[in-house]
């Protein structure tokens, strides 16, 4: 199952015995930052929605591999997703696979 959000989505699957939902951004304007904070929007609201409907869900955000290092070596990027306790996933949008997971 799956909503598209534009060209983006929230993908509902199963990876091994966890029931997950992924958000897949895409991070297309010229800001990281403001797509960034977009993003961070965008999931907390996810998750408090999922809270209450699939409580058993786990929510992973999806970054392109290309914004990995951006993601590991700002400052504000790591702060925000270690405080809020965002799920992180890292894809390759060619091969449309996931490349990493970080819990």
């Amino acid at each position: 199952m799956y909503v598209d959000i534009g060209t983006e989505r929230l993908l509902a699957a199963i990876r091994e015995t966890e029931k997950i939902a992924v958000e897949v951004k895409t991070f297309g304007l010229p800001s990281v930052l403001t797509e960034f904070h977009r993003a961070v929007g965008q999931y907390l609201s996810y998750k408090v929605m999922m809270r209450k409907r699939e409580p058993d869900r786990i929510l992973f955000l999806a970054i392109p591999d290309d914004l990995k290092e951006w993601f590991m070596f700002q400052e504000i990027a790591t702060q925000v997703v270690a405080d809020l306790s965002i799920r992180l996933l890292f894809y390759d949008p060619i091969q449309e696979e996931i490349t990493q997971w970080i819990h």
